[in-house]
């Protein structure tokens, strides 16, 4: 097994109301710097879906979440795996909510 630490900061800001979690980046997610990129994930289609909107790149999706109040991150700070499935996530070491609610107390 390998060892992973979560790649990417939150993405967050002072307006945020809304905290969306993932368990842990995807190795797809990792190899896109981002939140959501493996391609069976759902989470981007969604938004485009119901805001109607087309997020070409990672910035379009990041300026849309903080436009729309919406944050990203995840539950898992680091763990080890061997792939992609949250069934194989062993060795979990959650991120810190405390701090960060205690910085982002408008969630």
């Amino acid at each position: 097994m390998n060892s992973y630490v979560h790649p990417f900061t939150p993405i967050i800001d002072s307006n945020t109301r809304i905290l969306f979690l993932g368990s842990f980046p995807s190795i797809a997610s990792f190899e896109h710097s981002f939140y959501y990129a493996h391609s069976r994930n759902a989470f981007w289609p969604i938004m485009e879906m119901i805001f109607n909107v087309t997020l070409l790149d990672n910035e379009a999706k990041k300026v849309f979440c903080l436009t729309h109040k919406i944050g990203l991150w995840d539950v898992i700070g680091s763990c080890e795996r061997e792939n992609s499935s949250d069934s194989n996530l062993k060795g979990i070491v959650p991120n810190d909510f405390e701090a960060l609610l205690r910085d982002y107390p408008n969630i």
